[in-house]
């Protein structure tokens, strides 16, 4: 890159997860995208703060939202082919538990799911996952 150029970000293509660990929350979020845009998030309800291991998420609930698509796209709404969009929110299901099994109980580590994540970053990958990531 040449002195005082800025290296422009490219999204990758198709759908993908961004890890996101809101700062006064206690479970992280996965963020649905396609392309440029967010589409939606997975999120994990229900966890047993004071667990760790299988017993912090047995009686675990996900909720999906969807989102509206940003200002300027042909439509007021997302369309996708069922086949092509039905793995990514397992994908982020299956990554919001595993991150959620290695968690200690917040009393013990008094670290929130963005205090947790810093302490983890490098250690288990990238925050963005392509639909090309292999997922467990």
């Amino acid at each position: 890159m040449a002195d005082g150029a800025t290296e422009q970000y490219e999204f990758p293509t198709g759908f993908h997860i961004a890890r996101l660990f809101p700062v006064d929350e206690e479970s992280a979020i996965a963020e649905l995208w396609y392309g440029d845009a967010p589409c939606g998030a997975v999120e994990m309800r229900d966890i047993e703060p004071d667990a760790v291991g299988d017993d912090r998420v047995k009686a675990a609930t996900f909720v999906v939202s969807l989102y509206s698509p940003p200002p300027g796209n042909q439509r007021e709404w997302w369309e996708f082919d069922l086949d092509a969009v039905e793995d990514q929110p397992r994908q982020a299901r299956n990554w919001l538990l595993d991150n959620e099994r290695r968690r200690l109980p917040i009393g013990e580590s008094s670290l929130t799911a963005a205090g947790a994540a810093f302490t983890k970053i490098g250690e288990n990958g990238p925050l963005w996952c392509s639909e090309d990531d292999a997922f467990e």
